[in-house]
């Protein structure tokens, strides 16, 4: 049996074959090189390897997540953002994006693109219609 859990950049490798039990860290997520260094430390085959291979990535943890949410009500930007460990709320007193955009880049220090590549906006008057159509279609 060879396990190697992928997280933070790095693979934690257990190898328990026949009389070989090892456990070993690399500081890659390849997995050409996770196999390669299973094959020199181990002697086995790379087929074998590959054979036995249970490979679990774990999901990126929620520091590294970044989330923008705008909710435009009453011509008013209700603004929040969270990445790593910023937490912000701001109001704007404008409903255009890109200058919503611009002033969460000025604020934040975030690449504009990363910005508009998270970025939800929600308009209060569009979710309140949009309930009440569907819950007539409901009935």
């Amino acid at each position: 049996e060879i396990e190697v859990e992928i997280e933070d950049g790095k693979a934690e490798v257990e190898v328990e074959f026949g009389e070989t039990e090892m456990e070993f860290e690399l500081e890659t997520t390849d997995i050409d090189e996770i196999v390669a260094e299973i094959v020199a430390r181990t002697g086995l085959s790379e087929e074998v390897v590959y054979a036995n291979l249970k490979l679990e990535i774990e999901e990126e943890k929620d520091e590294d997540k970044i989330e923008i949410e705008v909710e435009i009500e009453d011509g008013k930007a209700e603004v929040e953002v969270e990445f790593g460990t910023t937490d912000m709320e701001f109001e704007l007193n404008t409903t255009d994006v890109d200058e919503i955009v611009a002033e969460i880049v000025a604020r934040t220090g975030l690449d504009e693109e990363i910005v508009r590549a998270n970025l939800e906006v929600e308009t209060e008057d569009d979710d309140e219609s949009d309930d009440e159509d569907d819950d007539e279609d409901e009935e």
